[in-house]
């Protein structure tokens, strides 16, 4: 069987690199045959190389080493390209106005689309703005970029026969190339990320009929209706805490400074007598990653917060506060367009009651939960992190689901009469319950039924990784289960499964579920 891995960012990325290198060693110790592919298709722009020009010399020296540091062997992508594909795709673009840069199709290959996603995570700028110098040169390097490295793909899977596919998770260039050309030929899309543990991945078959992000994984109603032991809860409601004490490899724990204020209200300059709720802004990146998702009266999350931002308007004792994520605001020199527009927009209507904490404020995430009454988002993680903390949430993009124990707001009128239920306290006891049960139940299946444990690697932050082995001859399926039953289910074409980790004997059932629930709440969260 023959297994191609096209690995672009794996010198960069080691934890990816490692995943990958464990995985395909575990499928050659069962006499597959490994295609491993680097990239050396010049690129102008490249997000390794967040906003500024790439450095593919130094890249495919370091990938060049990665791979011989642990005797992995490998070919570059060049083998397969031709001396012209440089000129073929540069005057197609050129033939292109700016307008088209989105929808560029050559020969049925539909560059355009590939490099949006990747556009708006690396410039963090949404939509693309033909009008805009610095939009049109990057996405027209990026078009370049994609179309020579679809020629040389193309070539590749003409040359060969291959019967699965590895990469990471579908959705990057020149990823999202690859994936569209292996799955119209028929061959079986296997996507890796990091895992939402330490020291954990996820790897799933990709569904060609599925419009939803490449790695999205769906938790089945079977499992979210199955009540959880009061084991199951406090593990999984500790690690929702854990990343508040910089204990975790979650990742937002590395986006909320350590600053703590002795009134935090006051420091914010809110009045006493007003009830604060809080906006957690969404990286653009993040935005990104699943478009389409977005519903019709909320096409961007500065249009679904500036809704939020005029209802609240009605509410004389309410002050919102706005965190923005750090990818969403200045950082340096870099200025991101949304971030200017809703200051412009809060100046020009004098919001007194709305205080925006910047990029870069030294100001402690969960600090702000815990002085919110309720938490608002478009699809932040930050709204199941409040709901664990006691605080009933609302979002407004598909991305979170009403399975997750949060409100959802799928158009004006419902975000409407959510938030008036909200300034109304119109929600019960046994409503919140409902909300936090359903959410345990799916961060349960999250952290313990969709990860991999990763066994020849140890996590040191949540993306650099030490590896446990020194060459790749060292890994051997008869030590690693887990690796040993994931490249079983890859070579027998199969769905990844969700029980890797040792299943807990189920001796609950919803009473005594929703009496761990009561206990929790009673002792923890605010009436």
């Amino acid at each position: 069987m023959n297994i191609l891995c096209f690995a672009p960012f794996s010198a960069a990325w080691d934890l990816h690199g490692y995943i990958e290198m464990g995985i395909l060693q575990s499928l050659r110790e069962k006499k597959a045959n490994i295609i491993y592919v680097f990239c050396d298709i010049k690129s102008e722009y490249c997000y390794l190389y967040l906003h500024e020009k790439a450095n593919c010399a130094y890249c495919q020296q370091r990938s060049a080493v990665f791979a011989a540091d642990k005797n992995m062997p490998y070919i570059w992508l060049s083998r397969f390209a031709q001396a012209d594909d440089h000129a073929v795709a540069t005057d197609f673009v050129e033939s292109l106005s700016p307008e088209e840069y989105p929808y560029a199709d050559y020969e049925g290959k539909a560059i355009g689309r590939w490099v949006l996603s990747t556009f708006i995570s690396f410039l963090r700028e949404n939509p693309f703005n033909c009008h805009k110098a610095t939009h049109v040169s990057v996405y027209k390097g990026m078009l370049v970029f994609a179309l020579e490295t679809a020629l040389a793909l193309e070539r590749l899977l003409q040359q060969g026969r291959y019967d699965r596919v590895l990469m990471f998770n579908g959705r990057f260039l020149p990823f999202s190339i690859l994936l569209d050309m292996a799955e119209a030929r028929k061959i079986p899309c296997y996507l890796h990320e990091r895992g939402s543990l330490p020291n954990t991945l996820r790897v799933v078959r990709h569904d060609p009929s599925s419009k939803l992000h490449p790695m999205t994984i769906i938790p089945p109603e079977t499992l979210l209706a199955v009540p959880l032991t009061p084991d199951q809860l406090e593990k999984t409601q500790s690690i929702m805490l854990r990343a508040e004490t910089d204990d975790t490899g979650l990742n937002w724990d590395r986006h909320s400074p350590t600053t703590k204020y002795d009134d935090l209200r006051a420091h914010l300059n809110i009045e006493k007598d007003k009830r604060v709720w809080a906006f957690f802004v969404s990286s653009d990146d993040e935005m990104a990653a699943f478009r389409g998702y977005e519903y019709p009266d909320f096409p961007t999350q500065l249009d679904g917060l500036i809704r939020i931002i005029q209802i609240i308007a009605d509410f004389s004792d309410v002050h919102l506060v706005i965190r923005m994520h750090p990818n969403s605001g200045a950082k340096g020199t870099k200025r991101v367009p949304w971030a200017d527009k809703l200051t412009s927009f809060l100046r020009q209507r004098n919001h007194h009651y709305v205080t925006v904490i910047a990029a870069d404020d030294q100001v402690n995430t969960y600090q702000l939960m815990r002085l919110a009454e309720f938490g608002l988002v478009a699809c932040s993680s930050c709204a199941a992190e409040i709901l664990h903390r006691g605080k009933p949430s609302m979002a407004f993009h598909k991305l979170i689901t009403k399975n997750e124990g949060i409100f959802i707001a799928d158009s004006n009128a419902a975000m409407k009469r959510i938030l008036y239920r909200f300034h109304e306290k119109d929600i019960s006891r046994s409503e919140m319950k409902e909300c936090f049960r359903k959410s345990l139940r799916h961060k349960y299946f999250r952290f313990f039924l969709s990860n991999i444990p990763f066994e020849v690697l140890t996590q040191t932050s949540p993306h650099t990784v030490r590896a446990l082995f020194r060459r790749v001859e060292e890994i051997k399926n008869i030590r690693y289960p887990a690796l040993n039953k994931l490249s079983d289910q890859i070579l027998s074409g199969n769905e990844i499964t969700f029980d890797y980790f040792e299943n807990d004997e189920q001796h609950s059932c919803l009473d005594s579920e929703s009496r761990w629930i009561d206990t929790y709440m009673d002792r923890w969260f605010t009436s």
